[in-house]
C-alpha cells in the first residue's frame, strides 16, 4: 500500500519507466529490510533466533487474533523473562 503513491506519482511526472523502477527499488529495499536486517538486529539486541520470533507470531496470532500479532515478540519475552526467572530463583 506504502508503495502506491510513490509509483503514481513516478508515473505521472516521467512516465512508466521511472514508475518501474520506484516500485522495483520499493521491492528491493522492503525485502531486504524485512527479510534480512530486521531479523539479525531483533536476533542480536532480544537475544531470541529468528525461528522462535517467527513461530511466536504464529501462536500468539492464534491464541489472540490480530493483537497476538502485534504484541507476539513482547509477549515472548515475558514468557521467557518470567521462565528465565523461575528457575533462577529455585521456584
Amino acid at each position: 500500500m506504502a508503495v502506491i503513491p510513490p509509483v503514481v506519482l513516478g508515473f505521472l511526472e516521467s512516465g512508466w519507466e521511472v514508475a518501474l523502477a520506484v516500485l522495483v527499488l520499493f521491492s528491493i529495499n522492503n525485502f531486504a529490510w524485512d527479510n534480512i536486517l530486521k531479523p539479525r538486529f531483533m536476533e542480536r539486541s532480544l537475544h531470541i533466533p529468528f525461528l522462535v520470533t517467527t513461530l511466536s507470531v504464529v501462536f500468539w496470532s492464534w491464541v489472540l487474533g490480530s493483537v497476538g500479532t502485534i504484541l507476539a515478540v513482547p509477549l515472548t519475552m515475558v514468557v521467557r523473562n518470567l521462565y528465565y526467572n523461575k528457575n533462577i530463583s529455585g521456584g
